[in-house]
């Protein structure tokens, strides 16, 4: 009985922030994706960050990037998921420190550490299903298992 009501509290909270719960299957870009690796397109390097705690984190229009162990900031940008590609533009850095609020980014660089190389990014999902994501545009490949 506890597990049914948690399991209606958590869909009616999802219903009243705006997504919609039957789209949650394993076809859905919405929740935490926990980046585990990183391939160049242009060298064939590999890159393993699956032991680093970085994570997208896709809600409503917004995508959070947040690396949870320190030293990198965390940007906020606009997302659209559809017809196989997955569109990043508008990237803030998130400050709630300064009394400035968020600051809009102009140099891409600033994401490059969560395998953004742009401020506009537009990405092909070649995988999104059974917990995992894979997203492929010119420059990148990027490997994500769901949290």
């Amino acid at each position: 009985m506890l597990f049914f009501t948690v399991m209606l509290a958590l869909a009616a909270s999802l219903s009243s922030c705006g997504v919609d719960v039957n789209s949650l299957g394993s076809g859905d870009v919405y929740g935490y994706w926990h980046l585990e690796r990183v391939d160049s397109l242009q060298n064939g390097q590999q890159k393993d960050v699956s032991e680093n705690r970085i994570f997208w984190m896709f809600e409503g229009k917004l995508l959070e990037m947040s690396d949870y162990d320190g030293g990198y900031n965390i940007y906020l940008l606009r997302f659209s998921h559809s017809g196989g590609m997955l569109e990043v533009s508008q990237p803030y850095m998130y400050d709630r420190e300064s009394g400035e609020g968020d600051r809009k980014v102009t140099d891409p660089q600033e994401l490059s550490h969560y395998g953004i190389n742009a401020l506009e990014e537009r990405f092909e999902v070649e995988k999104l299903s059974d917990g995992k994501m894979i997203l492929k545009n010119q420059l990148v490949k990027l490997y994500f298992t769901k949290f």
